[in-house]
């Protein structure tokens, strides 16, 4: 990716680790579990969707499926490390529900980027 998509993703996962790192993100101290799976799902969407427009605008000829699994899987990484993260901040929890969620959230924004937006898929 060029340089300024570059320093984008880190932005954008440095706002993340800002947010794991406090004992109630987005000042809901009771949020429900479907809310949290939701809200994990639009982050980490938010984050797949900046890779992919940096993957999109630094090579525009990129082969569809590394238009699609590499932001996927950069998001999944991330999730992992941003839970092992969790283990060591009081009052948060490493959850593997939560990896889900932030997956499903990518998995779903590079569908509907790949399908409807770069039209890459028939």
């Amino acid at each position: 990716m060029k340089p300024v998509y570059v320093l984008l993703t880190g932005a954008y996962c440095a706002g993340i680790f800002l947010l794991s790192s406090s004992v109630s993100p987005v000042g809901l101290p009771n949020m429900t579990m479907n809310l949290d799976k939701v809200l994990h799902g639009v982050l980490y969407a938010g984050l797949a969707a900046t890779v992919s427009v940096g993957i999109r605008r630094s090579r525009p000829g990129v082969v569809a499926a590394v238009q699609f699994a590499v932001p996927v899987m950069f998001a999944g990484l991330y999730a992992m490390t941003d839970e092992f993260h969790q283990w060591f901040v009081p009052g948060r929890h490493a959850d593997v529900w939560d990896v889900a969620a932030d997956v499903a959230g990518a998995l779903v924004l590079q569908t509907v980027l790949c399908r409807y937006v770069w039209r890459i898929w028939n």
